[in-house]
């Protein structure tokens, strides 16, 4: 905006700024965010730690690797 009197103070740039908004991907973020909530969602994202657990379990067990206390 030329002419407004606090411009310095936003940003540096001697130029004007353009910003792009991608409203597709707003839309996107939205859909995803109501699926991680959904019941499904949330059964899904519960379940996760226990498979990492399992794997890392496994790999532990397999490379014969102990805790050094």
């Amino acid at each position: 905006m030329p002419g407004y009197p606090l411009r310095s103070l936003c940003h540096k740039s001697k130029i004007n700024r353009v910003i792009q908004v991608n409203h597709r991907l707003g839309k996107l973020k939205v859909e995803e965010k109501e699926k991680l909530l959904s019941e499904e969602g949330l059964m899904h994202r519960s379940q996760g730690p226990q498979d990492v657990e399992d794997t890392l379990g496994n790999l532990k067990k397999t490379k014969k690797i102990r805790a050094v206390s």
